[in-house]
């Protein structure tokens, strides 16, 4: 389980003027380009900090993802149909599963 913790920038940070140029869809990707990620520096802190600061600015629920002092960065999210609300996406179904549920219900047909 990966979370972030959250504190605030200054107003004049780069990344916090580059998120504020970024449409809601383009905040989710950056958001999503970190989800799973294990680099730790200063530069990715301020860049998620600033991420973190537009998102809870923007008229949109971010509770899935939201701590209350930082935000999870374990699961990828997108926009709901509505376009307000931050959902979790689906987890794949490994290539494995997928045949075997095909072979089963195969299976169940042709008995």
């Amino acid at each position: 389980m990966q979370i972030i913790q959250i504190g605030e920038l200054d107003p004049d940070d780069v990344y916090l003027q580059r998120f504020s140029t970024y449409t809601l869809p383009q905040l989710v990707e950056a958001y999503n380009r970190q989800v799973g990620s294990t680099c730790c520096s200063s530069a990715r802190g301020d860049y998620l900090v600033a991420l973190y600061q537009e998102l809870k600015h923007r008229p949109v629920n971010i509770a899935v993802i939201d701590t209350g002092e930082g935000m999870w960065l374990d699961r990828r999210v997108q926009l709901d149909p509505s376009g307000r609300r931050l959902v979790l996406e689906p987890k794949p179904v490994p290539a494995g599963k997928r045949v075997l549920g095909w072979l089963v219900a195969w299976i169940q047909r042709h008995m």
